[in-house]
């Protein structure tokens, strides 16, 4: 290995990086500005990303960004943020397609949902986790991730909302978000033998049971 003599440093925005050509020397570093990321130079291409001539090395959490609204379009300059979104009713965040200068593959931004209301994560062209939106409830949080077409959440070990009981209801299924759902039971749904205890003493007037004199034996 080499002795090192010189270090070159390039530093600017990432909007900057993303069409600057390589140095054609490996080893070159490049630090952005506004996302707070360390690049390599790979030696050859132009631009960033796996086969270009930027390879990232390096990041930092620039900052919170903090949302009170119920829409919200997510930015470039979201990059290696946490990104909060609090508010008590649904919240609306559109979620650009994940290509491009703006949102390359290997974008990764920390989204989390602090309010009441359920937080609608909605990609315009892609995907998220292949489907066409994902929900947030209160106090989930994911890492979103873009591979250059589709965007991924990675959402570990989440918070199950709390589900108020309700009298003579009983759960009959969850959610991919842990929401139960609550129902009463039917008659069929009940099981064991019918007792003489368990009827009642007196029957109103009405009641769909029909009195049939059998007679005296």
């Amino acid at each position: 290995m080499a002795n090192n003599v010189k270090i070159a440093l390039y530093r600017g925005p990432l909007s900057d990086l993303t069409s600057l050509a390589s140095t054609g020397q490996a080893g070159v570093l490049a630090w952005t500005t506004d996302t707070n990321e360390l690049y390599v130079d790979s030696g050859s291409g132009t631009g960033i990303g796996a086969g270009n001539a930027w390879l990232r090395v390096a990041q930092d959490l620039v900052a919170v960004n903090a949302q009170t609204g119920t829409t919200y379009t997510l930015l470039a300059t979201d990059r290696s943020k946490l990104v909060t979104l609090s508010n008590a009713s649904p919240v609306a965040v559109t979620v650009p397609v994940a290509t491009g200068a703006g949102f390359p593959a290997g974008f990764i931004t920390k989204i989390q949902n602090i309010g009441a209301g359920t937080a609608t994560l909605t990609p315009t062209t892609s995907t998220i986790n292949g489907a066409a939106s994902f929900a947030l409830l209160q106090y989930q949080s994911i890492d979103l991730v873009s591979d250059g077409t589709n965007w991924h959440a990675l959402s570990g070990v989440t918070v199950f909302p709390v589900t108020t009981p309700v009298t003579n209801e009983f759960a009959t299924g969850m959610n991919s978000s842990g929401v139960l759902s609550l129902a009463q039971p039917a008659f069929t749904n009940l099981s064991g033998v019918l007792t003489e205890a368990q009827l009642p003493a007196t029957i109103s007037s009405g009641s769909n049971l029909t009195l049939i004199d059998c007679g005296t034996f």
